[in-house]
């Protein structure tokens, strides 16, 4: 595997089409604040190689990978980032493969509970404040 250099040398459509063409990995970094997530085209040992890469790049800024957050997975699986959790699948009535965006399993979780608190049948509580909170 080529080994990454800064300054992004998957910068552009152009340079990832090539090197799919001549058979090499590619990859993509999407970045949130402190949050990371390394998207990889190429076979699995391409991915652990980029991930003792980043290790690498990460080491002297004194930072390191926390075993715990970090995983291969497969984006057929599924991978969860920020709330969000992020899959490739067929489009419906087609056979195009597309990457989509779902809100995560405990985003929704927490505001139908909130949701359920604040509407319970019982409630005592004013329309108009229950109206308030929701919004």
């Amino acid at each position: 595997m080529t080994p990454w250099k800064p300054g992004g040398t998957m910068s552009t459509e152009g340079k990832r089409a090539y090197r799919r063409r001549t058979g090499s990995p590619t990859w993509r970094l999407v970045r949130y604040a402190d949050d990371f997530v390394v998207l990889v085209h190429g076979t699995e040992d391409d991915t652990e190689a980029m991930r003792e890469q980043v290790g690498e790049v990460l080491a002297p800024m004194g930072l390191r990978l926390s075993p715990e957050k970090t995983r291969v997975r497969h984006l057929r699986d599924g991978v969860d980032f920020l709330g969000f959790h992020i899959r490739w699948r067929r489009k419906r009535g087609s056979d195009k493969w597309f990457v989509y965006t779902f809100i995560g399993d405990r985003p929704i979780r927490s505001l139908k509970t909130k949701v359920r608190v604040l509407t319970h049948r019982q409630s005592q509580l004013s329309l108009e404040y229950v109206i308030v909170r929701l919004n």
